[in-house]
C-alpha cells in the first residue's frame, strides 16, 4: 500500500482550500479509479482461473 505525504493526508481529511487543492484532489480521484479498475480486473482473472481448475 502506498503512503501519502502529509500535504495529501491533510487534503483528504480537510478537503480542498483552493483551486490547486481541488486539482490535486481530482488527480487523486483519477488515480483511485485507475487502481480500482486494475484491482477488479485481477480479481476477475483470479476467479476465472479458479473456475478452470
Amino acid at each position: 500500500m502506498k503512503t501519502h505525504k502529509p500535504e495529501v493526508v491533510r487534503l483528504l481529511m480537510e478537503g480542498p482550500r483552493g483551486f490547486r487543492d481541488a486539482c490535486q484532489l481530482g488527480a487523486l480521484h483519477e488515480e483511485y479509479k485507475r487502481l480500482k479498475k486494475t484491482y477488479e480486473q485481477l480479481k476477475l482473472q483470479k476467479e476465472q482461473e479458479e473456475e478452470q481448475q
